[in-house]
């Protein structure tokens, strides 16, 4: 990405950058404060996402939320977006998302590029590198939500 259209600067937030390492930020040059509250926001989110708390994560959803993380159909509205959350999280005994770096695209869209590492259930370890496409409604939660996985073999059925 060239100089001249985006500028690359490192996240210090409220303790966001202690809780989740560093994180860097890509948003284009000479805007500031809107995007700066939209990498808070999703490095918000990503926080909240670690802890697994499913209660907490749905208040990031509304009715007309969509959320697609494959090998999962969409799911749309809060409901079904915590549902699905609860079946991805009873299969790992471990899991952690570490955001790296943060794409602002404009002040309601933003690209994670993160990993997440763990262990299944079952003793397998898990790591991946992910994409996660988010943007936000003007009340704050997330309108729409899509991973792109680097390696999908991992959610392949064992036979």
């Amino acid at each position: 990405m060239s100089t001249d259209l985006a500028e690359v600067i490192p996240f210090v937030g409220d303790s966001l950058d202690q809780d989740l390492g560093r994180v860097s930020i890509v948003r284009p040059s000479g805007t500031a404060s809107e995007v700066d509250s939209t990498a808070a926001r999703t490095l918000r989110f990503v926080k909240d996402l670690n802890t697994k708390d499913t209660e907490r994560l749905r208040g990031w959803f509304g009715d007309h939320s969509e959320l697609w993380i494959p090998p999962s159909a969409s799911r749309t509205g809060a409901a079904r977006i915590t549902q699905l959350f609860r079946v991805i999280f009873a299969q790992y005994a471990e899991l952690r998302w570490t955001p790296e770096r943060c794409y602002i695209v404009d002040p309601q869209t933003v690209i994670t590029q993160m990993t997440s590492e763990g262990s299944f259930r079952d003793g397998r370890s898990y790591k991946n590198r992910v994409a996660m496409f988010q943007t936000f409604a003007a009340d704050g939660t997330i309108a729409r939500q899509a991973d792109y996985f680097e390696d999908t073999s991992i959610f392949t059925p064992r036979r």
